[in-house]
């Protein structure tokens, strides 16, 4: 279980960062990955690149703490597929 912010600057960071993900996660879905820059998560969440900066080294941090695991290129994401289809039709067999 989480604790409590103890100040209102470490609530404040959190209410911060929260914006920032739920900002981040509707313009990866909206507009995918290459196309999402910290500057348009940040106009998205209200805050400035420096707030995002804050709390993010890069887009890819910001991406792996929405969905676990790092970015994969298109590329990645078309082998990823090739090889479910593969098992599926192995199975399927």
């Amino acid at each position: 279980m989480d604790a409590a912010p103890t100040t209102r600057r470490a609530a404040a960071k959190l209410k911060t960062r929260a914006a920032i993900l739920d900002a981040a996660k509707a313009m990866f879905a909206v507009v995918g990955y290459e196309a999402t820059t910290i500057r348009t998560v940040a106009s998205a969440a209200g805050y400035s690149t420096g707030a995002v900066f804050a709390s993010f080294k890069d887009k890819a941090e910001l991406y792996e703490a929405i969905f676990g695991h790092p970015p994969i290129t298109p590329e990645q994401g078309r082998q990823y597929l090739l090889e479910l289809q593969a098992l599926t039709t192995a199975r399927a067999a």
